[in-house]
């Protein structure tokens, strides 16, 4: 079940785009809790519509590169059947890409034909899961209802793994979009940011758990997509909503570290609100509360005190250096203010 919708503020106060026909972009509505009806629709795109395409040209794969292509495949399916909501269709999904999963292993390695894969899919139930967006549903489907929904499952897929398997996970998605994923702009530009994905992770010392810097990893990774596009033309003249950097102000006002600036000029003029950066914690915790959809996964049994413990910890341990300094500090002025000469029987002592 889809969460509240997030409150926008007024309309003057959001961001805009203006495209070439005068027509005014603003950002996506979100929902505080993520539809897993787009997740499970995502799910069903991608395996009829992206992987063993017939007279699949998209990449020039011969004999020697079965393996990768049957791997990607494998690891992709073991995913959906980690992550995918359970609740929302009694289990249907997941059980249906267990199947799979389990037919595939059985295969040696070799891809199936694409009339054997479509049997498959219809044997294991995935042509009854939902078809319908409801958060990413657009007027043009084929180009933004699908890219839309298949960041919706990518986010909760890492957020539903759990510690042990996050990085498989991630690695999942990876192939996904090298192998299969049909924008081959866009799969080069993702190629390209997960060659430093390993030093990316390792440059987040201060997340200390591997599904954290996975998710704050894929998150990275979604908005320097979402920057680029915005800055392409021919990704302007079809867009429906604005690129935006998220989550917004308006979605996650605490995520963003924002700084007073003093105005110059008048006296009495308000300080500018400047923004600094974002908050790792409390981008961790939106990502939480928006992808962890279900009680049956890890990420539902983590307490917000656990959650952020490794982002306040340091925080914590600061105040408590600060205030053991500042009384440190009392004392030796107390002690100052105290001097006085010594008395008789101090000094014959």
């Amino acid at each position: 079940e889809a969460g509240e919708l997030v409150k926008e503020p007024d309309e003057g106060l959001l961001p805009e785009a203006i495209t070439d026909d005068g027509q005014v972009l603003l950002p996506r509505p979100q929902l505080l809790m993520v539809p897993a009806a787009d997740v499970l629709a995502a799910a069903k795109y991608s395996l009829y519509h992206e992987v063993l395409l017939p007279g699949d040209t998209r990449r020039r794969f011969d004999g020697s590169d079965e393996a990768e292509r049957f791997t990607a495949l494998q690891v992709w399916v073991q995913a959906l059947e980690r992550g995918l909501p359970r609740t929302f269709d009694g289990g249907v999904a997941v059980a249906g890409v267990k199947e799979l999963h389990l037919a595939l292993r059985g295969m040696q390695m070799k891809l199936p034909t694409r009339q054997r894969w479509m049997e498959m899919l219809e044997h294991s139930g995935v042509d009854h899961w939902p078809s319908d967006w409801v958060m990413c549903n657009s007027m043009r489907p084929e180009l933004h209802a699908y890219p839309c929904g298949l960041w919706l499952l990518f986010h909760t897929l890492l957020a539903h793994s759990t510690q042990m398997h996050a990085m498989q996970t991630l690695y999942a998605i990876v192939r996904y979009v090298d192998v299969f994923f049909s924008c081959e702009d866009c799969a080069g530009h993702f190629r390209n940011m997960s060659k430093a994905l390993h030093d990316d992770l390792g440059l987040m010392k201060k997340i200390q758990d591997p599904r954290s810097r996975t998710e704050l990893w894929l998150w990275q990774a979604h908005n320097r997509v979402n920057a680029r596009l915005a800055q392409d033309e021919r990704h302007s003249q079809f867009a429906e909503y604005l690129k935006e950097q998220w989550p917004s102000r308006s979605a996650c006002a605490e995520c963003h570290d924002m700084v007073e600036v003093p105005m110059r000029g008048p006296a009495k003029r308000p300080p500018k609100l400047v923004e600094k950066g974002w908050r790792q914690p409390q981008i961790l915790r939106y990502l939480h509360h928006a992808y962890c959809l279900e009680p049956h996964f890890e990420c539902w049994d983590v307490g917000e005190d656990k959650l952020w413990q490794h982002g306040e910890a340091r925080s914590k341990l600061g105040l408590a250096v600060t205030a053991a300094a500042v009384a440190c500090l009392l004392l030796l002025a107390c002690g100052c203010g105290r001097t006085r000469k010594p008395k008789k029987a101090d000094h014959l002592t």
